[in-house]
């Protein structure tokens, strides 16, 4: 709740009123709340500057005679603190979702700060609610506790009042009540027997699961909000948004390909990477499923996924000019595929040989000696890859005459440790 005062002038007796009709000074306000609230001030001028300044303190009153601010930090939770604001926007693919990113630290040490009114550092409880109408497949939509002992499945369609097990979790006991008013659902998890520090409801946070069991899935968006208590106030809240769509894919059957799987590395040459979401039975979906992505760890040039409509999606992979190969991971709704095809390898190869470099020049020698050392060539590529390759012959020549030296070359270097300066 908020109320307004108009304050007396400066110099007053410092006595203040909440009668609308006693003007008071037309230059000061007091705004007094009970809760963490958010409010807008609107200024304007009429033809000359303005000023105005906020003043912000707790407690029944402002202590004027000695201009003394208590500062206090309000509880804080954030579900994935790499990104702006409190929130996350997260898409449902059939698995259990967390409510917050891995090894994060969700609330923040100056949470357990003491508010006036709470008398001590710890915090009295944490609470997730929701729109009742967003719960659309019944008991089948439940809040899960990861690792719990005790407690850990609680359907989200209960009604006011509903009596809820408590939940044990790491070995600490929570007490949860279940209220429902209006739209508004709420789960409320406080500690038994007394305030949970902080590492108690990070720990409780972090088990923090959402799942839908149902056959057929209703699609919409399911909007959850976490808020932590300190005894005084409430935390910000901070918003998880799942979207939950009418067909979902299954991590372990869907795959990865690429076709061709090896290409020629002559900056023009491509591969098409195709991703089949299929359902938990390998199904092949027929229908758009949610979001793929593609990584590439290795070398080559990458296009944008597009989805095809129909449960694929296909990317280009464009051949670089230098001989390797791309390492192609995919992910579904942003956790990767866990089937065996995952991630998928395409190898860049060289091209035709149209080079013979020479790695070992010989010294000069007589008619009838070996050469030595030996003179060690290999073949390259117009992009100057070494080439690999069977069956290849090398003819050296004398110049102006013909050839006599005719080896076969069956690996990337040939060493000529025999050749022989003829006598002419």
């Amino acid at each position: 709740m908020m109320e307004m005062e108009h304050l007396d002038p400066p110099g007053d007796d410092g006595t203040t009123t909440t009668n609308p009709s006693d003007i008071g000074d037309n230059y000061r306000v007091r705004v007094t709340y009970n809760e963490l609230s958010t409010f807008r001030i609107s200024v304007g001028s009429a033809g000359g500057p303005a000023y105005f300044g906020l003043e912000f303190a707790i407690g029944p009153y402002f202590d004027v005679d000695t201009g003394t601010i208590v500062v206090v930090e309000a509880p804080t939770v954030d579900l994935d603190i790499n990104t702006n604001g409190y929130g996350r926007e997260v898409g449902f693919i059939g698995n259990e979702l967390s409510f917050t990113e891995n090894a994060q630290t969700n609330i923040p040490d100056t949470s357990s700060t003491p508010s006036q009114n709470a008398g001590s550092s710890s915090l009295d409880e944490l609470r997730v609610q929701f729109d009742t109408s967003d719960i659309l497949n019944g008991s089948d939509e439940k809040l899960i506790i990861d690792g719990a002992t005790s407690g850990g499945s609680i359907d989200l369609d209960f009604s006011d009042g509903d009596p809820i097990s408590n939940v044990i979790v790491g070995g600490v006991t929570f007490e949860v009540t279940a209220s429902v008013s209006g739209d508004k659902s709420s789960l409320s998890f406080a500690e038994s027997g007394g305030d949970s520090d902080i590492a108690d409801m990070e720990m409780l946070l972090d088990a923090l699961r959402y799942d839908n069991e149902a056959t057929v899935l209703q699609t919409g968006v399911r909007n959850f909000e976490v808020v932590i208590r300190d005894g005084a106030y409430d935390s910000p809240y901070a918003p998880l948004s799942i979207d939950v769509p009418s067909v979902v894919a299954d991590l372990s059957t869907s795959t990865i390909s690429a076709s061709p799987s090896t290409i020629t590395a002559d900056g023009v040459s491509t591969s098409t990477i195709t991703v089949q979401l299929k359902d938990n039975s390998g199904t092949n979906l027929t229908e758009s499923a949610g979001d793929v992505s593609l990584s590439n760890s290795g070398t080559g040039t990458l296009s944008a996924v597009t989805d095809n409509d129909d449960g694929s999606y296909t990317a280009t992979l464009t051949a670089p000019l230098t001989a390797g190969s791309a390492v192609i991971t995919a992910d579904y709704e942003g956790q990767d595929l866990t089937h065996s095809s995952n991630p998928v390898t395409v190898n860049f190869t060289a091209g035709s040989a149209t080079k013979v470099e020479f790695l070992q020049q010989p010294g000069d020698e007589n008619a009838g000696d070996v050469f030595s050392p030996s003179i060690t060539v290999r073949l390259l590529d117009t992009n100057d890859n070494l080439v690999e390759s069977d069956g290849v012959n090398i003819s050296l020549a004398i110049s102006g005459g013909q050839p006599w030296w005719v080896p076969q070359l069956n690996q990337q270097l040939m060493a000529l440790p025999r050749l022989m300066l003829p006598v002419i």
